[in-house]
C-alpha cells in the first residue's frame, strides 16, 4: 500500500508483523482504511483540518471499535474535505482526491 496516487490516505498506519494466530472475529485479518472523520485510538485523527492536525484521540469511534473488536486490521486514514463539508474530495490542507474513474 504504498502507492497512493489518488491522494486517498491523510495518515497510515503500519499493521505490523502478521499474527501467529489467527485473528477470530466476522472480519478476521481484513484490512481497513476509516474515513479521517472517524476517532481512532493512538492514530492521529484531522477531521480534514489543519487545526487538528496533531490531534491524537484516547478511544475509537464506536463504528471504529466495532469494526476492530470483528478481527478488521485499520491501515490508514483517509482523506475529506475539512469536517466533511462537501462530497467533491477537495482539501484545501491535505490535497485534493482523484478519482480513479476519471483520472
Amino acid at each position: 500500500m504504498t502507492d497512493d496516487r489518488w491522494n486517498a490516505f491523510i495518515t497510515r498506519v503500519d499493521p505490523g508483523e502478521p499474527r501467529a494466530e489467527p485473528v477470530g472475529g466476522r472480519l478476521a485479518g481484513r484490512t481497513l482504511a476509516v474515513k479521517d472523520l472517524f476517532d481512532t485510538a493512538g492514530v492521529r485523527t484531522t477531521y480534514g483540518s489543519r487545526i487538528y492536525g496533531e490531534h491524537v484521540p484516547e478511544g475509537n469511534a464506536v463504528a471504529v471499535q466495532r469494526l476492530l473488536d470483528a478481527g478488521a486490521v485499520l491501515v490508514g486514514k483517509t482523506n475529506l474535505p475539512e469536517f466533511a463539508w462537501s462530497v467533491l474530495g477537495a482539501s484545501e490542507w491535505y490535497g485534493s482526491c482523484g478519482n480513479p474513474a476519471h483520472p
